[in-house]
C-alpha cells in the first residue's frame, strides 16, 4: 500500500504516547534497535531519534512504520480510538 495515500486515524495523543501507553499494555513493541543507515538521503535527520525503531534518522512522531502498526490495530478492531474530541 502507498503511505501517502493511507489514512490514518487522527489519535488523541501524540504517537510517542500512544507507542509508550501500547507498550506497557504489551500491545506493541519497539522495533528496533534498528542500525544506521548506510546511505542518507534528503528525509532524514541525524538529530531525529524514533522511539519505535531505537534508532537515529527520523523522529517518533513522523514514524511511518509506527503509524502503520497503530492503524493495522485500529483496522483489525485491536484498539478503538475516538476520532473526534470529547464534547465538553
Amino acid at each position: 500500500m502507498n503511505l501517502e495515500s493511507r489514512f490514518f486515524t487522527p489519535l488523541q495523543m501524540t504517537y510517542t504516547h500512544a507507542l509508550q501507553a501500547l507498550h506497557n499494555g504489551g500491545i506493541l513493541a519497539p522495533d528496533g534497535p534498528t542500525p544506521e543507515p548506510h546511505r542518507r538521503t534528503k528525509f532524514m535527520d541525524g538529530n531525529a531519534y524514533c522511539l519505535y525503531h531505537q534508532g537515529r534518522g527520523h523522529d517518533t512522531e513522523q514514524c511511518f512504520g509506527l503509524k502503520e502498526k497503530i492503524q493495522d490495530l485500529i483496522d483489525t478492531g485491536k484498539l478503538n480510538v475516538r476520532e473526534s474530541a470529547p464534547k465538553k
